[in-house]
């Protein structure tokens, strides 16, 4: 069952899900989902020699250092004071950030989704990370994708996303947190991918070629 503005208040009053910084209501809150802000934070890959034809391979070890990939170590900080704004150009990608630090209980999922009003003019919010745990929290990373022909401009505040609340049949019995590998519990600000801590049980080995 989809929450509506009704229960998300009540979901609110009973501390189900908790947002901070709190939420301007009137503004925010939506028939059936709750606007979340754009934070100050982004991350963008990194341009020039030994960045422009890399391949992204999580399972082959960096030949200089043994180790696996962090993608980290390929994306550049952006961070912006209020009034700043960042330009989203065509066919590019960053990471960012909800303003919010959100944390939901064992028996609420939820959904996030961009804005009509930003998607006529041709932005993404997520590539597939829609989806959010029962037990999470921490600020939500948001991939944003400019579709259309012309640069964006982003700003710190501005609405960018929604998201809805779901009911469970019943609690997790292992909510986000409890469970192994909750590898973006608690995180803050802007995260990149954490895939490589998938495979840390796991055997790394060399491929010999590309798929065709």
């Amino acid at each position: 069952m989809i929450l509506g503005d009704a229960d998300i208040l009540r979901a609110i009053a009973k501390e189900d899900i908790t947002l901070d910084p709190e939420p301007n209501w009137d503004e925010q809150l939506q028939p059936a989902s709750i606007d979340l802000r754009l934070g100050h934070s982004f991350k963008v890959y990194k341009l020039g020699v030994g960045y422009g034809r890399r391949v992204i391979d999580t399972r082959v070890p960096d030949p200089e250092t043994g180790e696996r990939l962090v993608l980290d170590d390929y994306m550049n900080d952006v961070e912006l004071i209020e009034g700043e704004r960042f330009i989203l150009e065509p066919d590019a990608f960053a990471l960012a950030t909800t303003l919010e630090r959100i944390s939901l209980c064992p028996k609420l999922v939820g959904r996030v989704e961009g804005r009509s009003s930003w998607g006529r003019m041709g932005l993404m919010i997520h590539s597939t990370a829609g989806f959010i745990d029962p037990g999470f929290e921490g600020n939500i990373t948001l991939e944003l994708s400019n579709a259309g022909r012309f640069p964006i401009a982003l700003y710190p505040g501005d609405r960018i996303c929604q998201i809805s609340l779901h009911t469970m049949s019943r609690p997790a019995q292992k909510p986000y947190g409890v469970k192994r590998n909750s590898k973006y519990q608690g995180q803050t600000g802007v995260t990149v991918s954490r895939i490589h801590e998938d495979l840390n049980d796991q055997e790394v080995q060399g491929t010999d070629g590309e798929a065709g």
